[in-house]
């Protein structure tokens, strides 16, 4: 094949690949613009009928529920990728070091976010008198 025809197909492929990532982040913002507009339509309705708005303690307590529901399933789920890579190393000795430094740093992180995770959702409690 011609060398001009590989650099062409390699150039039209990297535009192609970054072109569809613009595509992809332009729609996701059109998106996430057209969700602030129907909340924004949603908290003037509740604010004309007098209805309680989300306040921030809810929306902190998801935010925290969040994180401390993230931060183990994404370190499980890179210790499982890290112990399948460290299946293809070949000595055995370097086997084992990979794998326990792959499961202590993949359990340290989650038992360190989880307590202060919960430490923080007890420092400030829900106030009763905002629910319905």
């Amino acid at each position: 094949m011609n060398p001009f025809w590989m650099v062409f197909a390699n150039v039209g492929g990297v535009a192609a690949f970054f072109g569809g990532i613009a595509l992809l982040v332009w729609m996701d913002h059109r998106a996430k613009h057209r969700r602030r507009e129907f909340e924004h339509v949603e908290r003037m309705k509740a604010i004309e009928l007098g209805r309680p708005l989300e306040d921030a303690t809810v929306a902190r307590y998801k935010a925290l529920g969040a994180i401390g529901v993230a931060v183990p399933i994404v370190a499980f789920s890179a210790g499982l990728l890290g112990s399948v890579m460290a299946l293809g190393i070949n000595e055995p000795m370097w086997k084992a070091v990979a794998f326990c430094i792959n499961w202590v740093v993949c359990g340290a992180v989650p038992a360190a976010v989880v307590p202060i995770v919960l430490q923080r959702m007890k420092d400030h409690p829900p106030d009763p008198d905002a629910e319905e």
